[in-house]
């Protein structure tokens, strides 16, 4: 937002659309790591908060660097989107190859067998 409205107002309604789901999704990925991970669900929520830790030391880093360069956080702001955008792809892509295994696993299943009895 701050990059087509950079101003305070840009700055704030950026906050509140991007900040303001934060918990939510945050809740969601807890539950959604305990239960693709019934057996290790702490595992998988530690995993997700040490990349989550990854990304919030780096990112400043990186965007201090583009500033350097830059000397704009336009640059930063833009490329934190499509990070955001990239890893969006990633989750729907995971999330269709996911389902076509499903599908596939359920009609394995279902398969009869030549030597099983039709009842």
């Amino acid at each position: 937002m701050p990059v087509w409205l950079p101003n305070i107002f840009g700055v704030m309604l950026g906050s509140v659309l991007f900040g303001g789901t934060f918990m939510g999704i945050s809740m969601l990925a807890l539950a959604a790591a305990r239960m693709s991970r019934p057996s290790s669900g702490n595992r998988a929520i530690a995993l997700m908060t040490g990349f989550y830790g990854i990304g919030q030391i780096l990112g400043p880093i990186g965007a201090g660097i583009v500033l350097e360069v830059a000397h704009s956080y336009n640059l930063s702001l833009l490329l934190a989107a499509l990070v955001l955008v990239a890893a969006a792809i990633i989750l729907l892509s995971g999330a269709v190859i996911s389902s076509q295994k499903a599908a596939i696993g359920n009609l394995n299943h279902a398969r009869v067998h030549p030597d099983q009895e039709l009842s």
